[in-house]
């Protein structure tokens, strides 16, 4: 019997049909081919992604996180900050000192200049934001809102600066 397994396994050899059944899988040289086109193809795409413009939404980001720093710094640091809308594409971020009985610009606390990124544009009028040692807006009783609109995507975002110094998401 064994024999006769031999012989038939000599024999599937010989008409190869013991070779098609084994051909099941893919060649190195396919799977190299596949490969290549394909990073081919990634490298096309991966730089659109890289250069994307700056969304609204990392605009939006960016100046409540420095609204909620400023509002924080009034706390910790005892003395007030200034957050300024100066035009459609920058805002301001100053320290504030007190000279006799009224707060004024720290000179000695040189001014930041932030400027919103890509298409983001300010909307509303230009607009202070002050904070005091407490975290509160300074003569604020209503809620403002700060709306940034994405020229390219022809949307709006809108922040509200409450007048207990929160800031949230419209």
């Amino acid at each position: 019997m064994l024999k006769s397994l031999r012989h038939e396994r000599r024999k599937r050899l010989r008409t190869g049909e013991v070779l098609r059944n084994r051909q099941a899988g893919f060649s190195i040289l396919e799977l190299l081919v596949v490969i290549a086109i394909v990073a081919i193809l990634a490298s096309g795409a991966i730089p659109r992604f890289i250069a994307a413009p700056a969304t609204v939404e990392a605009a939006a980001s960016a100046l409540s996180a420095n609204l909620r720093l400023s509002r924080a710094q009034a706390v910790g640091g005892a003395s007030h900050y200034r957050v300024s809308i100066v035009d459609s594409t920058t805002y301001t971020v100053n320290r504030l000192v007190l000279q006799g009985g009224s707060w004024v610009v720290d000179g000695a606390t040189p001014t930041l200049t932030f400027t919103l990124p890509g298409a983001a544009r300010f909307t509303s009028a230009a607009t202070a934001f002050e904070f005091d040692t407490r975290g509160t807006r300074v003569g604020a009783n209503t809620v403002a809102t700060i709306t940034l609109r994405d020229s390219v995507a022809n949307r709006d975002l809108n922040l509200q600066v409450w007048p207990s110094g929160q800031i949230n998401p419209a």
